[in-house]
């Protein structure tokens, strides 16, 4: 008997369905917005017109198009060899230490100052800041936290790519990172630490369905972006009573709940305006300034008594000038087109679309690197309107622990090898 597995692959899971269905439909309603409807963000001038438009959209189009090519909807595979499991607890292990540590002396002062706690729960509008100046963010070591989401999926992969039950002490390993994650959100007002946690999970747990569980499955999990929309708004909302709130209650006339819903939508419609302003206003830059924001602050520069000075923009000072620094995120789509023009900043949107494709193909065989590296990646994917995810400086320790992680636990030389789901059926050979 030889177990072969066929499995389906929700919609959005596809890096070319999300850009499609998701990201595109978005794009085109933020530019029918009016001048009138981004003059509510402080925005005096609209952006998002035009060639910067059409770029955006074609941008997006490269994307899908060239990740399209590796994207199959039901696949196959032979399971074969399963990786050892003493090295990979041994990963883990040291895993869980670099992450739970980082969050040990980045949450340690509220140990000794637990009255900011109370002060930031009971609506302070002060609290926020003095828990920003009072938390322990040191860089290059609280970086590490970032690598929580690698954490929770070596974890919850333990079982498919080992083919043993999982070890009794890793849910408390995963309850205490939850934890950690959202006490980062609350007092750090650091949403997106919790949206790099969640969606890896989500899309490793549910994105690939085996047979057995398909015809129960996919009527409830198709919609699973509507449910997506849901939870963001309702995290979005938690945020902003503790980071806004507490400020705009008393110079905002209408409900909370009509505040988030006017400032959500303007976090996506300013992200996608600043950056059409930026490719309008600013010849490219010739550099990767947006797409690889982690090289100016790479340790390594200090360390050689270099100064990248000269490879920084000051977003800030272009938003104070032109637009409103209180919605700083530049648009991610935008941003290969600024650091490299319009043709080779399309290049650079099939190129990630390639790579994205190419991982997805992976981690829809079952392949280890596709399972370990894509639910990370499809953070980037997901955030594409907003910021470009895979440039920032807290991408590159996933991306640098994910090719670290596969290479001690034998990954690479068994990528070959795809892994079964749980109830992957039984045919003769």
């Amino acid at each position: 008997m030889e177990r072969v597995e066929k499995n389906c692959i929700y919609w959005w899971a596809h890096p070319s369905r999300i850009v499609l269905f998701v990201h595109l439909p978005l794009l085109l309603m933020c530019a029918a917005m009016s001048d009138s409807d981004y003059a509510i963000y402080g925005h005096k001038t609209k952006f998002l017109t035009g060639q910067a438009l059409l770029v955006a959209v074609v941008g997006l189009l490269a994307f899908a198009a060239a990740s399209v090519c590796f994207e199959p909807q039901y696949t196959t595979g032979t399971a074969t060899k399963r990786l050892d499991p003493v090295r990979f607890r041994t990963t883990i292990n040291g895993l869980a230490f670099l992450v739970l540590s980082a969050y040990a002396i980045f949450l340690f002062p509220i140990v000794l100052k637990p009255q900011l706690l109370l002060e930031h729960f009971s609506g302070s509008s002060t609290a926020m800041y003095t828990l920003r100046e009072t938390l322990n963010h040191v860089p290059g070591l609280t970086s590490l936290m970032a690598l929580q989401s690698l954490l929770l999926i070596l974890i919850l992969s333990y079982r498919q790519l080992t083919g043993e039950n999982m070890p009794s002490s890793y849910p408390a390993i995963i309850v205490v990172t939850v934890i950690a994650c959202l006490l980062r959100v609350l007092l750090w007002s650091e949403r997106l630490a919790l949206i790099e946690l969640a969606l890896p999970v989500i899309i490793l747990l549910f994105a690939r369905v085996a047979p057995a569980c398909r015809n129960v499955a996919i009527p409830a999990l198709a919609l699973a972006p509507l449910g997506g929309a849901l939870a963001l708004a309702l995290l979005f909302a938690a945020g902003e009573y503790f980071r806004t709130w507490q400020y705009y209650q008393y110079r905002y006339s209408g409900t909370f709940l009509e505040f988030i819903a006017v400032r959500l939508a303007g976090y996506y419609a300013t992200a996608l305006n600043n950056g059409a302003a930026l490719t309008t206003l600013v010849d490219p830059f010739m550099a990767p300034i947006g797409t690889a924001q982690w090289i100016a602050k790479f340790p390594m520069w200090g360390w050689l008594g270099l100064d990248p000075g000269g490879y920084t923009f000051n977003n800030m000072t272009f938003l104070e000038s032109y637009l409103n620094v209180e919605f700083n995120n530049m648009g991610g789509i935008f941003l290969p087109i600024a650091d490299f023009g319009i043709v080779l900043g399309v290049l650079c949107w099939v190129m990630m679309g390639l790579v994205s494709g190419k991982l997805f193909n992976s981690f829809a065989l079952g392949r280890i690197t596709g399972l370990l590296l894509y639910p990370v990646w499809f953070t980037g994917i997901a955030e594409m309107l907003r910021v470009f995810y895979w440039g920032e400086t807290r991408f590159f320790p996933m991306l640098a622990g994910g090719l670290i992680v596969i290479w001690i636990v034998g990954g690479f030389a068994e990528d070959d090898t795809a892994c079964p789901l749980p109830d992957t059926e039984a045919v003769p050979s």
